[in-house]
């Protein structure tokens, strides 16, 4: 390969006038609005230059070396075959310069997502005044385990701050957030931003990968999505009005969806909304904070539920639990779950005690509707006010059948621990089956 040193401005065609050539780019070529083609198999190495005004750059197996600093400047459209391992958002104009600068990254942020490349972002807050769309298959990650932090800026309304709108999008490392007031009250955090959502899909689009993601302070729901065939890993969902909302798909229902070691905490309507999801699982996954604690009285406590499933079959929920939530599971129109290892830790009530009716405990703790083959398997469920109800039921069952419980146990406000036995369930036209551990 031969190397050219780009140190004086003249002809276009005659700057990059060779293939399998390194150009070593130390000014400012401007293209005057026009499109240009590289020629096959060259380097651009950026040493201080940068590449300004063009329509569509095409590049031809063109290889990118260059530092995060600005290197495409008006370029409208980067089209053909690029052969670079990863770009930075400070390529397109981005500079991440803090919340406190309050620069407006939106353009260069989009630029970089709408590029060919992978998108990496440094340990950097970048603040954007619109909302971000991903609209081709792409990795948009922060370095290492650094998360690098996206704010919505305080006087924007937005959507969706980030929308995914391509199948096989990856996101991970970041902190997506919408911009709060700094108050110390939940409800206040999140129905303060002026962000609806914080990553949501206008499509369904599958083969997601969310990991290692903060998701916060929104007024509807932190991760909103229509997907199947993805992965989420290592999200919380916080301050937000639903943790997560997934869909299966529009119009039949979705499959092989894992949600692995992921938090919806703070939640104030639901932590987990899961639908029309099939052959999926939750493991190891933590619902905190769900209707419970919030002073305002238009939320609605006794809809709140940390955990709500409509419309699946064959889920698996694993070692997942839930503390301080003013519910704790609603399932309607489900089939073949296996709920084994769940621990439900709700002792204390919620602080307006105008909204804690009868010291929160109530039959519909536990709400299982419509629904068939509901296996608890080595669940601990937690009654959750200070002193023993005189009722002692938490559990209600509708229309399901097919109901079973094994080593399933109920702890009391004294710690002691009882075995879950008809005694804790209000049945209609249902049937359980109490098998080994439980008889």
């Amino acid at each position: 390969m031969t190397y050219k040193l780009v140190s004086e401005i003249g002809p276009i065609n005659g700057i990059f006038d060779s293939p399998d050539c390194i150009y070593d780019i130390r000014i400012i070529i401007n293209f005057n609005n026009t499109s240009f083609l590289f020629p096959s198999n060259c380097v651009l190495r950026f040493s201080g230059g940068k590449l300004l005004n063009a329509t569509t750059l095409i590049g031809q197996s063109t290889q990118i070396e260059a530092p995060a600093y600005q290197i495409f400047d008006n370029i409208t459209f980067l089209e053909g075959t690029w052969d670079v391992a990863f770009g930075y958002a400070e390529w397109f104009g981005a500079t991440g310069s803090s919340v406190s600068a309050y620069v407006d990254d939106y353009q260069g942020l989009q630029k970089a997502f709408d590029s060919p490349f992978d998108i990496k972002l440094l340990d950097k807050t970048y603040c954007t005044s619109n909302g971000l769309s991903i609209n081709r298959c792409k990795s948009i990650c922060g370095i290492g385990n650094v998360r690098s932090k996206i704010w919505a800026m305080s006087s924007a309304s937005i959507t969706n701050l980030v929308s995914i709108n391509a199948d096989s999008v990856e996101l991970g490392h970041l902190e997506l957030y919408g911009r709060p007031s700094n108050s110390s009250n939940a409800y206040t955090r999140s129905t303060s931003s002026r962000v609806t959502n914080i990553i949501a899909n206008n499509q369904c689009t599958s083969k997601l990968h969310l990991f290692d993601i903060v998701a916060s302070c929104c007024v509807d729901t932190a991760i909103k999505l229509t997907t199947f065939m993805s992965t989420f890993e290592r999200v919380v969902a916080s301050y937000c009005k639903v943790g997560f909302h997934i869909n299966g798909a529009e119009t039949a229902s979705g499959t092989t969806t894992r949600i692995t070691s992921c938090f919806a905490m703070y939640a104030w309507h639901l932590g987990y909304n899961i639908e029309y999801l099939n052959y999926s699982s939750l493991e190891c996954c933590a619902a905190d904070f769900c209707g419970y604690n919030f002073s305002n009285k238009n939320v609605e406590l006794n809809n709140s539920y940390p955990y709500m499933f409509f419309g699946c079959d064959g889920i698996s929920i694993i070692s997942c639990g839930c503390e301080q939530c003013y519910n704790t599971m609603y399932m309607n129109c489900c089939r073949s779950f296996n709920i084994c290892s769940f621990m439900d830790w709700n002792n204390n009530q919620v602080a307006d005690r105008s909204l804690d009716i009868n010291n929160r405990h109530h039959s519909k703790q536990f709400y299982i509707r419509n629904s068939r083959g509901i296996l608890f398997d080595r669940c601990s469920i937690t009654f959750p006010n200070i002193q023993e109800p005189s009722s002692k039921q938490c559990m209600s069952f509708e229309s399901s059948m097919n109901i079973g419980f094994n080593y399933c146990y109920i702890r009391n406000p004294s710690l002691t621990d009882n075995v879950i036995n008809i005694s804790y369930c209000i049945l209609t036209n249902s049937n359980i089956t109490f098998n080994e551990g439980n008889t």
